[in-house]
């Protein structure tokens, strides 16, 4: 029995993806650590067109935050922080060395 090797695409579509979860990944770090920025400090972060993280006191005096965003920026987001490594992959010529 002889052993498919893996072509070309194989290998373009997983920096693809991997890509993509990495971008996913760096958009939920940096949404955390603003999240808890807003809470700890109680103070009221804005990235504009994506999310706000409203960190405030309630009334028996503990920590809150609120977060409104957007999901379709949050998706564009991800898609521009993704983007670069593919393209770079597919327009790569895999034959030099």
């Amino acid at each position: 029995m002889r052993a498919i090797a893996p072509s070309r695409d194989t290998g373009r579509v997983f920096v693809a993806l991997c890509s993509l979860v990495i971008a996913i990944g760096v958009i939920f770090i940096g949404a955390s650590l603003l999240a808890v920025a807003a809470f700890v400090n109680g103070i009221t972060i804005d990235v504009p067109f994506v999310a706000t993280f409203r960190g405030f006191v309630d009334s028996t005096g503990s920590n809150e935050v609120t977060v409104d965003g957007s999901w379709m920026a949050v998706l564009v987001l991800i898609v521009l922080l993704a983007a670069p490594l593919p393209f770079v992959a597919m327009t790569r010529h895999l034959d030099r060395p």
